[in-house]
């Protein structure tokens, strides 16, 4: 079965690393970075937003937080 974007996106969270829209959409093809965390977060994982300004523009970081951290 080949891998959905959900999960793509939840298998590089799950190695410690922040994930942006472009990196996500460069990456995995993925456009709307925020409705695929979304449905992560509904799905019991916790996700927080790191919200950023570099070059005067605005952007979120996404990173999973692991169970046992929360």
């Amino acid at each position: 079965m080949k891998p959905t974007k959900i999960s793509d996106v939840y298998n590089y969270l799950s190695t410690g690393r922040e994930i942006t829209s472009m990196q996500a959409f460069v990456m995995f093809k993925a456009t709307r970075l925020s409705a695929i965390i979304h449905v992560l977060r509904k799905r019991g994982h916790n996700i927080v937003s790191n919200n950023r300004v570099e070059n005067g523009v605005r952007f979120s970081s996404y990173q999973l937080i692991p169970p046992d951290l929360k």
